[in-house]
């Protein structure tokens, strides 16, 4: 768009300079082809007449006029108007082609035919009883302070009983009986272990059966309690 302006503007200004060139061509040609003055021929052409005192009139100058201004008018901007949608184009016809589905008969093939007589037995439901689960307690038999010191020992130890832990405790036998042997802890004092020396007071006592059974003596009630429900204690 640019470029076509730039190229109208210069057709402009080279109109206007050709016509004034030609304005100017013709204002000089029309002073150079006047005639002479007529009157200063008359007097060449009578040599005999009369001495005449002629007053030569001066010709006149001519006035040159100047060209009138061209006034050039900017071209006018072609106004672009709006591309009007055009109707759309039809939409193409969609061939519908309808598949005639030809359904041959099936030739039915012949397999060999085998016979066999098949006798349906009514299912069985199997029925697998499980017996119920009993918790069968391992077969222990403590006969000897040690293995009663032993199962004490490991039983308050896994379930962390003492919190101050089973360092300062010792074990004594303070009786025994046909199937029990009956166990008191008491307090160690001296060294590391916090308290007078002089004195190793019981902190608790517990029966240990030969079949394993443990038993936390209530030294209020003096009843025995089982280990179950003295651990509940001192959870």
């Amino acid at each position: 768009m640019s470029s076509n302006k730039d190229r109208r503007n210069l057709l402009i200004i080279a109109s206007i300079v050709i016509i004034t060139l030609s304005i100017i061509a013709v204002v000089i040609l029309s002073v150079v082809m006047k005639p002479s003055n007529p009157t200063n021929l008359a007097i060449i052409a009578q040599p005999f007449a009369p001495t005449t005192t002629a007053t030569t009139q001066p010709a006149p100058t001519p006035t040159i006029q100047p060209a009138p201004t061209a006034t050039i008018q900017p071209a006018p901007t072609p106004t672009t108007a709006p591309t009007q949608p055009g109707p759309l184009p039809p939409e193409p016809t969609q061939l519908t082609t309808t598949a005639t589905a030809t359904r041959q008969p099936a030739t039915p093939t012949t397999q060999p035919t085998t016979t066999a007589t098949a006798t349906r037995q009514p299912a069985t439901p199997t029925v697998t009883k499980q017996p119920p689960t009993a918790t069968v307690k391992a077969s222990i038999n403590i006969d000897s302070t040690d293995k009663a010191f032993s199962l004490l020992f490991d039983k308050l130890k896994q379930d962390k009983i003492y919190s101050d832990g089973l360092g300062c405790l010792s074990f004594q036998d303070e009786d025994q009986g046909t199937n029990y042997f009956q166990i008191a802890l008491r307090e160690k004092h001296g060294g590391t272990c916090p308290g007078d020396p002089n004195t190793a007071p019981v902190r608790d006592r517990f029966k240990v059966y030969a079949n394993g059974d443990i038993f936390w003596l209530n030294i209020i009630t003096d009843k025995e309690v089982p280990y179950s429900d003295f651990k509940k204690t001192r959870s």
